[in-house]
Order: C-alpha cells, then structure tokens, then sequence
C-alpha cells in the first residue's frame, strides 16, 4: 500500500464525515440513529469501504489501526493540518500525486543518517531565507 493511503484508510474507516467534521464518533447507542440519517449514496460508500477493510490481510489491518490511533492521540491543531494537507493532495492532478508519491518512495529508502541530514539542510536553508541571507551559493538545490 502506498504510504499516502494511510490517511485514505482513515477516511475509509471514517468516511460517515466524523473526522472530517471535527467530531467525535458517536456513542454505540447512537450508531444506529446515525447510520439511519446517512443519505443512500454515503451508506454505499461506507459498505464499499468496509468491504476494502474486510479484504486486507490482518497484518495491514493491525498497521492502519495502530496508525489511526497514532492520527487519534494527536492535538486537534496537528490532525486539522494533516486533513488539510490531504485535502489539498487530493485536489491535485494524478500526475502530480503520481510523483509526490514516487518522491516519497525515494525518501523512505534513504538512510536514516541521510534523512537526517537532508533535513538539516533544510531546516538550514529556511532559516537562511527568514534572515534574508536567500540561498546558501548551492543554487537552491540540495544533492541527492
């Protein structure tokens, strides 16, 4: 599964609208009357997720479920700005995301001390625009 398909599974979990609204799911004797309320078009859409839930092997189940209780435990503020994040990644053209994805692969295959670094860097050169010093003679870029 692509690294950006965990915020999708939540969704899939969630897709009545909960997270998205903000709320909390609801009390289990408040299930029912809520999925009573839900349009047609959305309880399809919930069962077609379940369905894709159903079919995932246990392991991927447990690691989505372990990452949604990572995603649950987080201060409001940082879930709000991972929703809008998605949100905006998901307005984008398929090529675009096709290639942030890719770029992402790529990430996650460096080392650890690599990674590391490249966020120093970054952090280095954001620093150094806010001073106003612009870029660091590199050109802007940063090696791979």
């Amino acid at each position: 599964m692509k690294p950006v398909k965990f915020l999708l599974a939540a969704l899939l979990l969630f897709s009545a609208g909960f997270l998205a609204a903000g709320e909390a799911p609801p009390a289990p004797q408040d299930k029912q009357a809520v999925w009573d309320k839900l349009p047609d078009a959305e309880k399809q859409k919930v069962l077609a997720n379940y369905e894709k839930w159903k079919a995932l092997p246990p392991a991927k189940q447990a690691e989505l479920k372990e990452k949604y209780a990572r995603f649950s435990a987080m201060p409001a503020e940082r879930q709000a700005q991972l929703r809008a994040r998605w949100t905006r990644f998901q307005a984008l053209p398929e090529p675009e995301k096709t290639k942030l994805v890719n770029k992402f692969e790529k990430w996650k295959k460096l080392s650890k001390e690599r990674r590391d670094e490249l966020r120093r860097e970054y952090r280095q050169e954001r620093k150094d625009e806010r001073r106003g010093g612009g870029r660091n003679g590199s050109g802007g870029k940063r090696r791979q």
